[in-house]
């Protein structure tokens, strides 16, 4: 069940756009999928390939975009989504500082209240006690910040040569 990504097929009956990796830059707000789909995985894209993340332990590592997706018993290697508005990617560095910021700090880890959305929630907004504990409330602390009136997207990344819809 861990072992496969969920095929490109299943994204496109959903519609989905997709982003140029070109087109990230620090302070981009990512995520992939675990257990094909079941649960989402965030972090924050800090430049030259590299994402700052929480992962179960609560340990805050630098690892590579690539690994980003790829790295632990459910993450599948899958594709890596990106917060995006109007089809660009919402980045800003003193995002990715605050995820430098962090990085070997060692906090809890609880799925519920302690997870890796509420760590990125913290790298965007400055606030460690905040109630982003799924994706989608991630995408509310995003669109809040940002002042947006309508919501973001999550649009896949990939190198701009390979994927046509």
């Amino acid at each position: 069940m861990c072992g496969e990504p969920i095929p490109l097929s299943c994204y496109k009956m959903k519609k989905v756009r997709y982003v140029d990796k070109a087109l990230l830059s620090a302070g981009s707000i990512i995520y992939c999928d675990l257990l094909r789909g079941l649960f989402k995985h965030s972090g924050v894209y800090v430049g030259d390939g590299k994402v700052v993340e929480l992962v179960p332990g609560g340990v805050i590592r630098l690892v590579s975009i690539d690994d980003f997706s790829k790295i632990g018993r459910c993450r599948t290697g899958g594709y890596i989504f990106v917060a995006c508005f109007g089809g660009t990617p919402i980045s800003s560095d003193v995002f990715a500082n605050r995820a430098y910021g962090y990085l070997g700090n060692k906090n809890g880890y609880n799925i519920f209240n302690e997870n890796c959305h509420i760590f990125t929630a913290n790298c965007i907004t400055g606030i460690a006690d905040n109630k982003a504990y799924c994706l989608s409330v991630l995408g509310k602390y995003i669109k809040n910040i940002m002042n947006y009136k309508s919501d973001i997207d999550w649009l896949i990344h990939h190198n701009g040569s390979q994927i046509i819809i």
